[in-house]
């Protein structure tokens, strides 16, 4: 066929792309899906119902039909890209006026998503379809801050971070860091900066809104705090990773959650069953629960269950295990209100830990120097760790100068909650053995089904020391 042959289109592909440009402005859904190839060039947009529907909450949040909004959606769900990259530049192509403040727990977070937001300004496809609306301006113009000519800004902060400024939209992406949140401490700083700073952050309490949008981590979270004590406030969308038709989410737009079966994933492109199982497993229930599910489980007991144990005969325990360690939790006074001091011995194999003793004693110090020395010679240990605080500090340094072993002190990082559900997956993967009689064991099963309500915790910290150490050993990190 010649050229002359060939009949032309009635319109061009630049009619198109004007033509979707322009419906752009209005539909925030098509706007993502236009404006993805200049933040993600080398990956395909992938689109999905959930997308739309935080599209369409999100414009009812900006359009003030929704005066504040939580949105709970698992990780790697597109929620930071839609809330914090394309949302303030779509709303500035009819509402340059607006002023956005972005929190996340981590300042990088926010820059991060700042940086990509303000690419999408300046790149040529926005600018030749809708550079008409503003321009940035030159004097302000950075990461973490950038304004336009009629008077929006964009600036970023980091949770308990402070700033002047204040905004007419205060959006919290991801305001607890996942280790973190177990700590109470950590928790009740995030407490006070959502109560107490951010609500001031906003230029007119009357007109303006707050967005949260986050992963479920614990029931004591921003998202618990407002459920609890702001529900009537805000508007939920909640979108588990596998549906619970018990927890079907209706919205006041008019939204509900378009699955029907139990267990119907939330985006199986690019979370299909193989993944999200791999991603259940790495997470344990706990974890799974919160951040895929948006369920956290009660905290007030049941962290570990007996019957993720696996069980061996001391008889027949491993006779060539890769490495033997003890792990110590001591006290600092021998009275009968004090502590126990606890070393547990361990040996490492290809399937896992098993725990063939554990000593658990109230102490004076001079004894306890004499047993550490005893149990150490019985069992001929690779590594001792020993918890350097208190009366282990002291421990540490009389084994160093007394003796030939490898003596490790551990500084512990958060609280005993926060360390014992880090190594949590290991044991509910099966990977923990422990003997099937042993003069120790109702003791140690007493602390750890009741564990964190149990009145003692010191087997839980020799054990969370323990697993810390065989999982850095083995060079991998559960996320």
């Amino acid at each position: 066929m010649t050229r002359s042959a060939i009949k032309p289109l009635p319109y061009s592909l630049g009619d198109i792309e004007w033509d979707l440009a322009d419906k752009a402005r209005t539909d925030l859904a098509l706007f993502v899906e236009e404006a993805w190839p200049v933040i993600e060039p080398a990956t395909e947009f992938v689109p999905n119902w959930h997308i739309d529907a935080i599209c369409d909450h999100l414009e009812a949040f900006v359009d003030r039909d929704i005066k504040n909004l939580l949105i709970n959606i698992p990780p790697g769900h597109m929620k930071s890209l839609l809330a914090a990259v394309f949302l303030p530049a779509w709303a500035w192509i009819e509402r340059p006026h607006l002023r956005w403040l972005y929190a996340s727990h981590e300042m990088e977070l926010v820059r991060r998503d700042s940086v990509k937001c303000r690419r999408i300004i300046q790149s040529n496809w926005y600018q030749r379809h809708y550079g008409e609306s503003f321009r940035l301006t030159g004097d302000q113009n950075a990461k973490d801050r950038f304004d336009n000519n009629m008077t929006g800004s964009r600036l970023t902060t980091s949770v308990g971070g402070g700033t002047g400024e204040r905004g007419d939209f205060v959006l919290t992406d991801d305001p607890h860091q996942t280790a973190g949140v177990l700590s109470d401490v950590k928790r009740e700083a995030a407490r006070i900066w959502w109560s107490e700073t951010m609500p001031s952050r906003m230029n007119d309490i009357r007109l303006g809104g707050k967005l949260v949008i986050m992963q479920r981590l614990h029931q004591g979270d921003i998202s618990g705090i407002i459920l609890k004590e702001e529900k009537d406030e805000f508007e939920h969308l909640m979108l588990p990773a596998e549906f619970e038709p018990a927890r079907k989410c209706y919205t006041s737009i008019g939204f509900e959650d378009p699955r029907e079966r139990e267990g119907e994933l939330l985006f199986p492109e690019r979370f299909p069953a193989p993944e999200m199982q791999s991603l259940k497993t790495r997470l344990g229930s706990y974890g799974a629960s919160a951040q895929l599910q948006q369920r956290p489980a009660p905290r007030g007991g049941g962290l570990l269950q007996w019957s993720w144990f696996q069980r061996f005969r001391l008889a027949a325990k491993p006779a060539n295990p890769k490495r033997i360690i003890q792990s110590w939790d001591t006290a600092m006074k021998p009275d009968e209100l004090a502590a126990y001091s606890v070393c547990g011995t361990w040996l490492e194999v290809d399937n896992g830990f098993y725990l063939i003793e554990v000593f658990r004693e109230r102490l004076g110090h001079p004894e306890l120097i004499r047993m550490a020395k005893s149990i150490a010679m019985k069992h001929q240990p690779n590594a001792i760790l020993i918890e350097d605080k208190a009366s282990g500090t002291s421990l540490i340094q009389h084994l160093r100068d007394e003796t030939v072993w490898a003596i490790i002190p551990v500084e512990p990082r958060g609280d005993k909650v926060m360390r014992m559900e880090t190594e949590t997956p290991a044991i509910e993967a099966g990977r923990v053995y422990l003997p099937d009689e042993a003069p120790w064991l109702p003791d140690f099963m007493d602390e750890i089904v009741n564990f964190p309500v149990s009145e003692h915790k010191d087997q839980i910290d020799m054990m969370s020391q323990a697993l810390k150490y065989f999982r850095e050993q083995a060079g991998f990190v559960i996320l």
